[in-house]
């Protein structure tokens, strides 16, 4: 199966349940002690080699494949339709992966053009690290734009329908915020927002979640956000880094015509030893 196909039903789901996240939210609080040598016995240290890097010098197609309009937009509604296309996805030259997003006027309202690349390999437990920065008006690694209503950049974990999903999500509407969580299956979601006071569209963050049997863990630049210890996601999956239009009074915000650009310094995985 190609990895890209996600559920169109799995959408509307998931932005009815981040509407309500503020209302309830499951897990342990931050000020949750982190188990270090949990961590040590699964075999991952500071100095544990990484099982897969990629700091983007170039675009890798064969760990990477790029997302080009074969299945529908999860997105699409009466007023907001277009597809991810290829051309999206590409290198600078400066060691950054940018993800552009394109939303123009049309005859339905808007017309989009997102960005999804996802590793061809499935990933399990283990650590995980993506040093972005969400989506602004700016393109260049060193001058920061400005954030836009109506998008969502991504960091994630997935594998069919949200057998596993772990998520980091930053709304271009409320860009101070960043939600992580994990589906175990449509119908087991933990989540909360994470280090608000921060526009991440501005500098790079380092956004980390440490993924073992009955414990995962969200960090932001080394400091925990939250740890969930129950319904925890098993089966391997595809890490997948998206930038999508929204059109919504909720999440994202409402479309706006815009040339969007989330950028990636790197990825690493490091592979514990389950």
């Amino acid at each position: 199966m190609k990895p890209t196909v996600i559920s169109a039903l799995r959408w509307p789901v998931l932005a009815a349940a981040l509407t309500a996240f503020s209302v309830a939210c499951a897990g342990t609080d931050v000020s949750a002690s982190v188990d270090t040598a949990e961590l040590e016995i699964a075999g991952i240290t500071a100095t544990t080699p990484p099982t897969f890097f990629d700091d983007f010098t170039q675009l890798d197609t064969s760990r990477w494949e790029i997302s080009n309009g074969d299945w529908p937009a999860f997105w699409k509604t009466s007023t907001l339709t277009g597809n991810f296309n290829r051309s999206k996805v590409f290198t600078n030259g400066k060691g950054h992966l940018v993800l552009e997003l394109n939303v123009q006027r049309c005859d339905s309202g808007y017309c989009a053009q997102g960005a999804e690349l996802v590793t061809r390999e499935r990933f399990g437990y283990g650590r995980y690290e993506v040093r972005m920065r969400a989506a602004s008006t700016s393109a260049q690694p060193q001058k920061a734009g400005l954030p836009r209503t109506g998008n969502v950049s991504a960091a994630f974990s997935y594998w069919q329908d949200s057998t596993t999903e772990i998520d980091v999500e930053i709304e271009g509407n409320r860009p101070r915020t960043a939600w992580v969580g994990a589906w175990k299956g449509l119908d087991l979601h933990q989540a909360q927002p994470a280090q608000s006071g921060h526009d991440k569209t501005q500098v790079f963050h380092v956004y980390r979640w440490d993924w073992l049997p009955g414990s995962l863990r969200f960090y932001i630049d080394g400091r925990l956000q939250y740890a969930i210890n129950r319904d925890i996601p098993v089966e391997k999956a595809h890490l997948m880094l998206n930038l999508w239009p929204t059109n919504s009074d909720g999440w994202g915000g409402k479309a706006a015509e815009q040339k969007t650009y989330m950028l990636v310094d790197y990825v690493r995985f490091t592979a514990a030893k389950i």
